[in-house]
């Protein structure tokens, strides 16, 4: 339990932001003098499978444009993610052309 602590802290550290569309302008960003070591690619985000994100849609699914959960799998152009709508659990699939930005997130 505590190297997995351990591995989501560092990449939490080091990776605040996973993916950021070079299509998309966006105001401001979180932590403003944040160091992210570097923004990644979105071919980088299947290494984030089972890590609850935060996601910036350019094309809303279901009337939302920000959906947070845990990515379960990655196949082929399609990102399945569970997430919470109330008390339910839901799946989401999202095409990865539709997404915006990527960031790690905190459960609560």
């Amino acid at each position: 339990m505590t190297n997995f602590v351990e591995s989501y802290m560092s990449k939490l550290k080091n990776s605040f932001i996973i993916f950021e569309s070079s299509k998309a302008y966006s105001l401001g960003k979180s932590f403003r003098g944040f160091h992210s070591g570097g923004k990644k690619s979105l071919e980088d985000l299947p290494s984030y499978v089972g890590y609850y994100v935060h996601l910036h849609l350019s094309h809303p699914y279901l009337g939302m444009n920000d959906i947070e959960g845990d990515i379960i799998m990655i196949e082929n152009d399609t990102l399945i993610l569970q997430y919470k709508d109330k008390a339910r659990v839901k799946k989401a699939n999202l095409l990865l052309s539709t997404i915006d930005r990527a960031r790690l997130a905190i459960k609560f």
